[in-house]
């Protein structure tokens, strides 16, 4: 065991290479695939818990025979994203073992856990200077959903792993809370599998499209349509449509408005951006709807601005507004 924790001790500083390098790929092949995820976990053992492992399992001959030494924990939203996970796992990594805890798991077990993958770079990873040194280094990834985690991390409190170590009066209560978390996972990708479809059933410039009423699929939608390239911040959506609405009841109403403004945006942004001496683009996809709010409503644009001490750009939006004529 000694010579084990002395090798590891020598070899500490791969693996702390291995931790950073993992993660950083995990996180670059996530942006290239667009899969939206929670957070990425990692660790490293520290040495007493690489003792305690020795400790409980004592038929490790080397240092290679520890597979889960360097670990990380890939959290994602909806049950549908883990098999886009698996896929990705497998196509980029030699995954030398994996298992899936929910398909494995005994009935006496409560919940269901992550799927997880040992692995190593390929050799298309090697051939970067940054991982030629990580070749046969084995690392851990788990792959679940934010409700498994949740699950995990409260159940793992409770100190019972299986059924039988529960007292008899509680087990039925963990069994039912179990099936509900279960079921919670499988309604929120449900959920969003409606949730696409809605989006990707209604052509925006369609007639059917314009009955529809403004919420925050409908809205996102029409602002891709006309203003593909701006950000949007998802955060901000539920007060941005919460102001829309205010004046704005169907899709329509606001398709109208920006059909006004869209020949003079570009360059009403250009002017602002120039006044206050900041890089386009200026707005964001917040940021447009709000400005054309701002020129075809009066009674919204005063609610935001003071003739008296507007800002440096508000004889720009009273230029525009002229232009426009907000008397809609």
């Amino acid at each position: 065991m000694s010579s084990l924790i002395e090798e590891y001790k020598e070899n500490k500083h791969l693996y702390q290479s291995l931790l950073i390098q993992a993660k950083h790929s995990i996180e670059s092949l996530l942006r290239n695939e667009d899969i939206e995820i929670f957070s990425i976990e990692a660790r490293l053992k520290d040495e007493n818990s690489f003792k305690e492992k020795l400790q409980r399992k004592s038929d490790y001959k080397t240092l290679s025979d520890i597979e889960d030494i360097c670990g990380l924990r890939v959290i994602c939203y909806y049950e549908s994203d883990l098999q886009k996970l698996r896929k990705l796992i497998n196509e980029n990594f030699k995954v030398l073992s994996s298992s899936d805890k929910k398909e494995e798991s005994e009935v006496d077990k409560f919940g269901y856990s992550s799927s997880h993958f040992i692995a190593i770079f390929k050799d298309n990873w090697l051939q970067n200077p940054i991982y030629n040194n990580l070749g046969d280094l084995k690392f851990e990834i788990q792959i679940r959903t934010m409700l498994m985690h949740t699950w995990a991390a409260i159940s793992h409190q409770t100190l019972y792993k299986n059924e039988s170590d529960a007292p008899r009066h509680m087990r039925r209560t963990f069994s039912q809370l179990s099936a509900l978390i279960e079921l919670a996972d499988e309604q929120f990708s449900r959920i969003k599998k409606m949730k696409d479809e809605y989006t990707h059933e209604n052509e925006v410039e369609s007639t059917e499209f314009k009955k529809l009423e403004l919420n925050s699929d409908t809205l996102v939608q029409l602002m891709n349509h006309y203003f593909p390239c701006r950000e949007v911040s998802n955060e901000s959506i539920p007060t941005l449509l919460y102001e829309l609405k205010t004046y704005n009841l169907f899709v329509s109403d606001f398709d109208n408005r920006i059909q006004k403004c869209l020949p003079f945006l570009d360059e009403m942004e250009s002017k602002v951006a120039a006044r206050i001496d900041r890089p386009l683009p200026l707005w964001s996809m917040e940021g447009i709807c709000r400005a054309i709010l701002d020129l075809t409503n009066e009674d919204y644009f005063y609610s935001r601005w003071d003739d008296e001490d507007g800002g440096p750009t508000i004889d720009i939006y009273h230029d525009y507004r002229e232009k426009i004529n907000y008397n809609t």
